[in-house]
């Protein structure tokens, strides 16, 4: 644990080359405990950019949830490096708790990668309580939501998915029969073998 604390001082604070960031890196992957590991998240906001990465990097392969706040902190980061570690590392480092703070940050990003990653960490969560929350956001969110509803733990959902894709128009519809073609229970194959039937939706009868 001692050395442990020295290697994280190396990340937070001092000027190191890439090599011994890495070195760094993973030598607190290795041996920090999950005390030292929340300790580290105390000091993101402190930390050079380059330490910060490796940081984050050590919190998603550890698996080390983050409070709510930190999560929203963190997120908003402006520099290139730091925001691509937090959004890849986003679903290893999310509890059912970040679920209001995923679906604002949801509905500000706009770059793909960074809202495929929300959309990964809102399914890493989906409790029944969290896919509640998540199935009402749907109505206001649809095109950024309708990915995630296929793995939601809510009957309701696989309604409201086909409902978006008998009512709906272009990327809505779209997006409601990539999701039930992706549904992870049988519930929706009722769904998709009355759409073979309808030869109205005949451009879909190749991709059901």
């Amino acid at each position: 644990p001692m050395y442990a604390d020295r290697v994280a001082v190396v990340l937070v604070r001092s000027p190191v080359s890439a090599e011994e960031r890495a070195e760094a890196e993973k030598a607190l992957l290795q041996l920090a405990d999950s005390a030292q590991l929340q300790l580290l998240a105390g000091t993101l906001h402190q930390t050079k950019p380059e330490g910060a990465v490796s940081i984050v990097n050590i919190f998603a392969a550890r698996r080390v949830v983050l409070p709510p706040l930190v999560i929203e902190e963190i997120s908003g980061w402006p520099n290139p490096a730091v925001r691509k570690a937090v959004y890849s590392g986003l679903p290893n480092m999310v509890s059912p708790e970040a679920v209001q703070v995923l679906l604002g940050l949801l509905q500000r990003v706009s770059d793909p990668e960074e809202v495929a990653s929300v959309q990964r960490a809102l399914i890493a969560i989906a409790e029944p309580e969290t896919s509640r929350i998540i199935l009402q956001a749907a109505a206001a969110q649809k095109a950024r939501l309708l990915p995630v509803l296929p793995y939601l733990r809510d009957p309701q959902s696989l309604n409201t998915v086909k409902n978006s894709f008998e009512k709906g128009q272009g990327e809505e519809m779209e997006l409601a029969f990539a999701a039930l073609t992706n549904w992870q229970t049988g519930d929706a194959v009722p769904v998709l073998l009355s759409l073979l039937r309808d030869k109205s939706q005949a451009s879909y009868h190749a991709k059901a």
